[in-house]
């Protein structure tokens, strides 16, 4: 259990550090192009990269968080056994979406290695393998919410929910 929670605390950590780094070099790109006027080429490309590790590690932890956003009107209207049935397909077919998207972004990895990107060299395939990462994080951190899917049926109850976590 350690150990998964030092996984944790490292995803947050890198994802954090991307957002810095993307502020950062925007910030260097703007102040280049309109203060220098000598715009960086590879100052937006690194932002492109690092905004992408910050979007699959953020779906991830969002995922772990049970933090994504969803509709569910017509799921509180079912009684709560229905309610769990509903969940535990609703988290079956993410996961199947998932799993099939890091499958198909593995296979275009191994063949975008041999494209790199025009101002850094870095072969394409390595930011396309941030969406693999992302997905096969996400599919993982939604087992345990298929082995033990919950219902909130009260506001209360999420409210209790939050309180908890923070």
């Amino acid at each position: 259990m350690r150990a998964l929670q030092l996984v944790n605390k490292f995803l947050e950590w890198v994802a954090t550090v991307a957002v810095a780094v993307v502020m950062v070099l925007v910030l260097v790109q703007i102040f280049y192009r309109y203060v220098m006027n000598d715009p960086i080429g590879w100052t937006q490309e690194m932002s492109v990269f690092a905004t992408m590790l910050v979007v699959m590690l953020g779906a991830a932890i969002a995922f772990r968080r049970n933090e994504h956003i969803a509709v569910t009107f017509f799921v509180d209207l079912f009684p709560r056994p229905i309610q769990l049935l509903l969940t535990v397909l609703a988290n079956l077919v993410t996961m199947g979406f998932l799993g099939m998207l890091s499958y198909q972004s593995w296979l275009l990895s191994k063949r975008a290695m041999m494209q790199v990107s025009p101002t850094t060299g870095i072969p394409v395939g390595v930011v396309v393998l941030f969406v693999t990462i992302g997905c096969a994080l996400s599919v993982l951190y939604l087992i345990p919410r298929l082995l033990h899917p919950s219902v909130r049926s009260t506001e209360e109850e999420a409210l209790a929910e939050l309180n908890q976590n923070q």
